[in-house]
Formats: structure tokens, sequence, C-alpha cells
């Protein structure tokens, strides 16, 4: 039993060594590798969320949250912006839990896209959970889950 910066090192050691095993002697080391298919956004996404909810004092508090999404033409994403001029691949290898994989789904041969598929890392042992969600043009702007 470990406490501390103790525990924190083991549990980055533990699951540096589960996501190092290897089933089958062909089998490779975790990695975002984005399929044929995926990609074709490029740049930074941003969402910003608004309004008011009750509070336990009777009242109403204002609350704003914001996210960021950047997408990579090739199929990664990330929910962080890469620091220090890295590329989002340089950051996904660094911080898998950031990153995911995307591929614009649906619409029709005169339309775009008409979902996104996000499969995001939601751990440090690499596993991956699936979310589709709305994809849209209006104008300039993408939107995505309306």
């Amino acid at each position: 039993n470990v406490n501390g910066d103790r525990s924190r090192s083991a549990e980055a050691d533990f699951a540096t060594l589960v996501r190092s095993v290897k089933l089958d002697p062909s089998d490779k080391d975790f990695d975002l590798v984005p399929a044929s298919e995926d990609g074709g956004l490029d740049g930074v996404f941003t969402h910003l969320d608004t309004g008011l909810r009750p509070n336990v004092f009777g009242g109403m508090d204002f609350y704003s949250d914001s996210t960021i999404t950047t997408f990579d033409p090739k199929g990664l994403f990330s929910t962080e912006l890469p620091k220090g001029g890295r590329s989002i691949t340089e950051h996904c290898k660094e911080t898998p839990t950031d990153c995911g994989l995307y591929t614009l789904t649906g619409g029709g041969f005169f339309s775009s896209a008409g979902s996104i598929e996000m499969r995001s890392v939601t751990s440090a042992y690499g596993t991956i959970e699936i979310e589709t969600k709305t994809f849209s043009k209006k104008g300039e702007d993408l939107v995505i889950a309306d």
C-alpha cells in the first residue's frame, strides 16, 4: 500500500505496464493510429455553453462552460491544445487521455457528413469510448451536437 507521490508513481508505472501487455508477439504498443477513412477536419473547434441554474439559497447562478477540440486532418483529435509547438500526434503520444480518433459519416453524394464518430481514450490503460454526435454546416460555421 503506497500513499502520496509514491502512489502516483506506482499508478503511472502500472498503467504503462498494462498498455505494454502483448498477448501475441505480433501485437504493437498502444498508439492512436487513424484509419484511412478517418479525418477530414483541420483546426480548432470551440463551444461555449452558458445559462442560469438555481442555487441552494433560492437564487440563480450564471454558468459558463467552454470546451475546445483540436482536429488533425488525418483523424486525430485532442481536447487540449498541444503546448510548446508540438503537433497533435506528439501531444497524443505523451498524453493519450486527452485524445482520440474521429470519422465523419453520413450525408450523401451532394451533401456533407451528417455525423461525427469520436473514439476517445478514457483511461491510462488505453480503453476507448465511442460517441456519435450530429455534424452539420451552417454558413461558414461547423456545428457538432447541435
